[in-house]
């Protein structure tokens, strides 16, 4: 049998939308969504469907000041080494969490698409925070 083409998905939690994608997406692939925070602050909730793919908590609970961000890092290192994905796919760009993600993939060599949107109206566009977007946008090998 071929080999699955190896995916890990990252997301600050794995809500219902994620888990559904992560589930159709591992009919094709081998997938693994790791999640910093297995505790949601929405009201989203969990998925209530069985896991089709492999899923990596990194906590329990996770907020902007818990775990400390050598711990997230530590925890990023341990969840890709575990999991040892052709690709990766990052929510987001700006928050700790997905840059710790970014560096570890950038450290490892492993390719990865950022998932992320934006409107020009979402907020005032700043020449600084443009040139540092970029910077960072232009670490994945692709975007969502």
């Amino acid at each position: 049998m071929e080999r699955k083409p190896a995916v890990a998905v990252v997301f600050h939690h794995i809500g219902p939308y994620h888990h559904a994608r992560l589930n159709a997406a591992a009919d094709r692939l081998s997938v693994t969504g790791i999640e910093w925070s297995a505790k949601a602050y929405d009201a989203w909730g969990a998925g209530d469907t069985t896991a089709r793919y492999e899923k990596i908590s990194l906590f329990s609970e996770a907020t902007d000041g818990y775990p400390a961000k050598a711990e997230l890092r530590q925890a990023f290192r341990s969840a890709l080494e575990q999991a040892n994905p052709d690709v990766v796919a990052v929510n987001g760009w700006n928050n700790f969490g997905s840059l710790a993600a970014a560096n570890r993939c950038v450290a490892r060599g492993i390719p990865m698409v950022v998932m992320s949107e934006s409107a020009r109206e979402d907020e005032l566009r700043t020449w600084w925070k443009e040139m540092l977007k970029r910077r960072i946008v232009d670490l994945y090998s692709a975007a969502l």
